[in-house]
C-alpha cells in the first residue's frame, strides 16, 4: 500500500501540460525515459528545465519528506514491486486469472449472450482502452517511483543491490509495460481504414506466398463483404468483434473444470485475452499484426511495429518480418527486404509465426525455407529485384546438395532476364546444377533475346559444353513457329556464319525458303524466299567446292520407297511437334513413313535462286499475281509467261541453266517482232517498253532506228549467241513465215549458211516456189564449186574429195509444182532453169563418179 499511495501522488506533483506532453511523446513513438528520469529529478531537486519552459516551478520540500517517511517503513521494497510487477503485467496476471476462474461459479452460456453481441463487444473495447490508458499512467508513475527510489536509496534505508536493481533492471521491466499499455491504448484509439474488397482479395492472394492464408483467422475474416456505411471503429473493436472474442470463447471451452464462474472474473478474462493478442511483449501471438496485414492496414501495421523498436527484444524475428509485410503493402520494398533479413534471428530461436513458414529440418535448410518464401512474397508483390536478392541469399545458404537450389537460380535467372540483365541471366544458367532446369532457362534465354532482335548477344555468349543444345533450341524454335512470323532461321543462320559453320548456316537458309514455299504464298513469300536461297548460295560458296552440298529438310517415304501423300492429299495442313517434325493428319493413310535424304548441290541452289528471281520479275512487271505465286508453277511455264512479257533475257538464263529447249522463246519472240512490224508508226514508241526489258548493247541502241529494228537485230543477237542454230533458225523461220512475213536477208544468209536444205524444205511448205527455186539453183551450183561457202559447204563435187549430197526430194516437189503451173510463164522459166541445171550436175555427177571409180581402182589394183 505504502508503493501505492506513492504512486498516487506522484502525478499531483507536475502540470497537467506535462503529463500530457509524456502521452503525446508516447503517441509519437518518442523515447521519454530520459524525460521521465528527469522528472524523478526534479522531484528531488525541485525545479527542472522542462518546469521553468512551461512556466511551472512548484515546491515539493513536503512531498519528499512524506515520501521518505512512508517508504522507510517498507519492510521488503523487492517483493512490493516484484508484487506490483505481477500484478501489472498482463503475461503473468492470466495465469492467475485462469487458476482463480476454476473456482467459480454461474451458468456455462453467459458468455455467449452477453459478450458476443454488437454491445458487448463495444462495452469490451471501451473498456480495454479506458483501463489500458490507466495502466499506462500507472507504469508511468511508477517508473518516475523506482527511479526516485534508486536516488534516495539511503536516506529510505534501501540497500545497495536493490538501489541498483529498481533503477536498472526493474525500471527497464516497467518501462517496456508501460510502452506496451500504450500500445493497447493506441489499438484502442486510431481508427481502421476501409479497404475495398476487391483490394483486400488481391491482397490475400500475395499473402498466399507464405501458404498462411487458410490456417490464418485474419485472414478468412478479411474475406467478409464491408459496409462502408458503417460508423468508423477503433482497430481494437474491429479485431475483437472478428477474431479476439471468438479466441477467448474458445479458450474458454477447451478449459476443463470450467463451467461455473462469476461474470465478473469472466469479463476480467476477457480484457486480458485480448489484451494479450495486442501485447507487444507476447512473444508466442502475432494475431493482431498478421490480422491488420490481412485487412490491408499496412500503415497501421508499421506505426504498431515502430512501437516496440528501441526497447522490445521479445519476439523480434516476428516483429521484423511482420514490418517488412507492412513495407511492403506501403510499396517501400528496400525497407522491406532490410526487416526480412533482420527477421533470421526468430528461426533461430524457433518463434512460432517464423517456424510455421518453413518444414521441420536442419537450420541451414530452414533458413533457405524463409528465404524462399520471402522470394514467393516478393514474387506476388511484383519487386523483381528484391526476388533476386532474396533468392541469392537463399542460395548463399543452401548446401549443395540442397533440393531448392535448382530453383532459386531458376528463380535468378527469369528475374535477370526479365530486367534486361543478360549476363546475370546466363550466368545463372551456367550456375544451375539441374540440367532440365539449365536446358529450360537457356531455351527461355535464347526465345526472349530473339523476339527482342537481340542476334549479336545471343552468339556473343560462349555456351561452354552447351552448344549442340542452343543449336538445338533455336532449331527446334524455328520449325515450331509460324513462318510468316518466324526470326529463329535468321539467328540461327547468324550463328552459324559467327561460328564459321557455313554449310550449317547454308543448310538453315535453305530448309527456311523451302518451308516458305510450302507453308506461305504471295509476293512477301517470294522475296523472302530469294533472300534466303541468296544467303544459302553465298554461305555454300566459302565451303570448299568438295564439301559444297546440303542436306534437304526430311520428306515421307513409305517402305517400298514410293512418295506418301502429298501435302494436298490431306485432310488438314502440317501442325508440327516442338522439335519441328512435321504431323500428318489423313483421311486415307495410316502407313508409318521413313525418311529420305536428297543432297542439294551448289548448282542446284542457283537453279532454284534463278526460278525465284525470274517469278519476282514477272510480278514487276505487272503479270497476274494469282498465276505467278502459285506453289506449282515449274520452270518451263516461267520460261512461257517471262517470253510472254518480253524478259526474253531471264527467259533464255532460266531455260539455259534448267537445260530447257530455246524453241518456244525463239517463236515467242519472232511473233513479237511481226507485231511490230504490223503496228502503227504511232504507237511505235510505246512497243519499246518490252525491248529495254533486255540487254541493248550500245551498237545496237545507235544503230536501231525504230523499235522493229531494234526487235530484229535483238532476234539477230539471240540466234548468234547460242550454237545450234538450224534448230533455232528453223522455230524463228516458221513462225515468221507463218505469220505472213516476208524474211529478213540476214536470216536468209545465215539460214542458208548453216542447213540450206532444210530452209529449201520451208520454203515448200509455205509454198515460197520462187525463193525456193533461186535457193534450189544455189545449192547446185555450190554443189559443183560455185561459191559453195555461202552454203556452208566445204568440199565440192570432185572425184578426190568427200562426197556431197543434195536434197533430191525437196528438187522432186519443186519440179512438179513448177509443173503443175506450167501454163505460167514465170513457172514456166523456172522450171526450165531448174531442169537445166539439174542436168548439167547430173552430167557433171556422170563424170565425176566414172573418175572416182577409175581413181578408186587404180589405188586398189597393185602395179607389176
Amino acid at each position: 500500500m505504502f508503493l501505492v499511495e506513492c504512486m498516487k501522488a506522484i502525478p499531483l506533483q507536475f502540470n497537467e501540460e506535462i503529463l500530457f506532453g509524456v502521452d503525446c511523446d508516447l503517441q509519437g513513438n518518442e523515447d521519454v525515459k530520459v524525460f521521465l528520469e528527469s522528472m524523478a529529478d526534479a522531484l528531488i531537486t525541485n525545479s527542472s528545465n522542462f518546469e521553468q519552459l512551461v512556466g511551472n516551478d512548484p515546491k515539493r520540500v513536503d512531498f519528499i519528506l512524506s515520501i521518505e517517511a512512508r517508504l522507510k517503513h517498507l519492510k521488503n521494497p523487492a517483493k512490493a514491486v516484484e508484487y506490483i510487477l505481477s500484478a501489472i503485467d498482463i503475461l503473468e496476471e492470466q495465469t492467475t486469472t485462469k487458476e482463480f476462474l476454476k473456482m467459480s461459479g454461474t451458468r456455462n452460456d453467459f458468455y455467449n449472450q452477453t459478450f458476443c453481441g454488437q454491445e458487448g463487444i463495444e462495452i469490451i473495447s471501451e473498456t480495454l482502452s479506458k483501463f489500458s490508458l490507466t495502466r499506462m499512467h500507472f507504469c508511468r508513475d511508477f517508473f518516475i517511483l523506482l527511479k526516485l527510489m534508486s536516488k534516495i536509496s539511503c536516506k529510505i534505508n534501501l540497500d545497495l543491490s536493490c538501489s541498483r536493481d529498481f533503477g536498472s533492471i526493474v525500471a527497464k521491466r516497467v518501462y517496456a509495460l508501460l510502452r506496451s499499455y500504450h500500445a493497447v491504448y493506441w489499438s484502442a484509439n486510431t481508427c481502421f481504414q476501409l479497404v475495398d474488397s476487391s483490394t483486400v482479395e488481391a491482397n490475400l492472394v500475395h499473402l498466399a506466398a507464405l501458404n498462411l492464408t487458410e490456417k490464418s483467422p485474419a485472414s478468412k475474416s478479411a474475406r467478409k463483404t464491408i459496409d462502408f456505411t458503417e460508423q468508423p471503429t477503433s482497430l481494437l473493436l474491429s479485431f475483437t468483434r472478428d477474431i479476439g472474442i471468438m479466441k477467448v470463447i474458445c479458450s474458454l471451452n477447451n478449459e476443463e473444470g470450467m463451467s461455473k464462474y462469476q461474470p465478473s472474473d469472466l469479463l476480467h478474462f476477457f480484457f486480458s485475452s485480448i489484451i494479450k493478442n495486442i501485447w507487444l511483449l507476447n512473444e508466442k501471438c502475432s494475431d493482431f499484426p498478421e490480422y491488420l496485414a490481412a485487412h490491408c492496414q499496412y500503415a497501421l501495421l508499421s506505426e504498431y511495429l515502430h512501437f516496440a523498436d528501441t526497447w522490445c527484444d521479445s519476439g523480434r524475428g516476428t516483429k521484423d518480418f511482420l514490418l517488412g509485410q507492412s513495407y511492403l503493402g506501403t510499396d517501400e520494398p528496400e525497407k522491406a527486404l532490410k526487416y526480412f533479413v533482420s527477421a533470421v534471428r526468430g528461426i533461430r530461436l524457433k518463434e512460432p509465426l517464423l517456424i510455421s513458414l518453413t518444414e521441420d529440418e536442419d537450420e541451414k535448410e530452414l533458413l533457405v525455407q524463409y528465404f524462399v518464401k520471402v522470394m514467393r512474397l516478393f514474387e506476388q508483390w511484383n519487386h523483381p529485384l528484391m526476388v533476386i536478392s532474396a533468392a541469392s541469399s537463399a542460395i548463399a545458404m543452401a548446401s549443395n546438395k540442397s533440393k531448392n537450389k535448382p530453383v532459386l537460380w531458376s528463380v535468378v535467372f527469369k528475374y535477370h532476364l526479365q530486367l534486361g540483365h543478360y549476363s546475370e541471366a546466363y550466368a545463372a544458367i551456367v550456375h544451375n546444377p539441374d540440367k532440365t532446369r539449365r536446358y529450360d532457362c537457356l531455351r527461355h534465354f535464347i526465345v526472349t533475346l530473339c523476339e527482342k532482335g537481340m542476334f549479336k548477344e545471343i552468339c556473343s555468349y560462349p555456351y561452354v559444353n552447351v552448344e549442340d543444345e542452343v543449336v538445338s533450341i533455336i532449331e527446334a524454335r524455328a520449325r515450331s513457329t509460324d513462318i510468316t512470323v518466324n526470326k529463329y532461321y535468321d539467328i540461327l543462320y547468324s550463328y552459324h556464319i559467327l561460328k564459321s559453320d557455313y554449310r550449317k548456316a547454308a543448310t538453315t537458309m535453305y530448309e527456311q525458303s523451302c518451308r516458305l514455299a510450302t507453308e506461305m504464298h504471295g509476293l512477301k513469300s517470294l522475296q523472302k524466299q530469294a533472300k534466303c536461297l541468296l544467303a544459302s548460295l553465298n554461305a555454300l560458296k566459302l565451303v570448299e567446292s568438295k564439301y559444297a552440298w546440303i542436306v534437304r529438310p526430311q520428306e515421307n517415304y513409305s517402305k517400298n520407297n514410293t512418295l506418301v501423300k502429298s501435302s494436298n492429299d490431306f485432310t488438314h495442313s502440317p501442325k508440327r511437334r516442338e522439335n519441328g517434325e512435321e504431323i500428318y493428319y489423313s483421311s486415307t493413310s495410316t502407313k508409318k513413313c521413313t525418311t529420305s535424304i536428297v543432297i542439294i548441290e551448289f548448282h542446284d541452289l542457283e537453279k532454284s535462286y534463278m526460278l525465284l528471281l525470274a517469278r519476282l520479275k514477272l510480278l514487276q512487271h505487272g503479270k497476274n499475281e494469282s498465276i505467278v505465286v502459285g506453289p506449282g508453277l515449274s520452270a518451263s511455264e516461267t520460261v512461257i509467261l517471262l517470253s510472254q512479257v518480253g524478259l526474253f533475257d531471264m527467259a533464255f538464263s532460266l531455260a539455259n541453266i534448267y537445260n530447257l529447249p530455246f524453241k518456244r522463246i525463239f517463236e515467242t519472240l519472232a511473233s513479237k517482232c511481226v507485231n511490230l512490224v504490223n503496228c502503227t508508226k504511232s504507237s511505235d514508241d510505246e512497243q519499246w517498253n518490252w525491248l529495254l526489258f533486255n540487254e541493248i548493247s550500245s551498237s545496237q541502241l545507235v544503230t536501231s532506228s525504230s523499235a522493229v529494228h531494234h526487235a530484229f537485230l535483238l532476234l539477230q543477237s539471240y540466234l548468234e549467241k547460242f550454237h545450234d542454230k538450224s534448230i533455232h533458225l528453223k522455230a524463228v523461220t516458221s513462225k515468221l513465215l507463218s505469220l505472213g512475213l516476208h524474211l529478213p536477208s540476214w536470216l536468209v544468209k545465215d539460214y542458208e549458211l548453216a542447213n540450206p536444205a532444210e530452209l529449201l524444205h520451208l520454203y515448200l511448205c509455205y509454198d515460197m516456189i520462187n525463193e525456193a527455186t533461186q535457193l534450189a539453183v544455189k545449192y547446185i551450183n555450190a554443189v559443183l564449186g560455185e561459191c559453195k561457202e555461202h552454203l556452208g559447204l566445204n568440199t565440192a563435187l570432185h572425184g578426190t574429195t568427200p562426197a556431197v549430197w543434195l536434197p533430191y526430194s525437196s528438187f522432186d516437189q519443186l519440179l512438179a509444182a513448177l509443173k503443175d503451173n506450167y501454163e505460167n510463164q514465170e513457172a514456166f522459166q523456172l522450171y526450165e532453169e531448174l531442169q537445166e541445171k539439174l542436168d548439167d550436175y547430173f552430167t557433171k555427177l556422170e563424170r565425176v563418179s566414172c573418175d572416182k571409180i577409175e581413181h578408186t581402182y587404180r589405188i586398189i589394183t597393185p602395179v607389176n
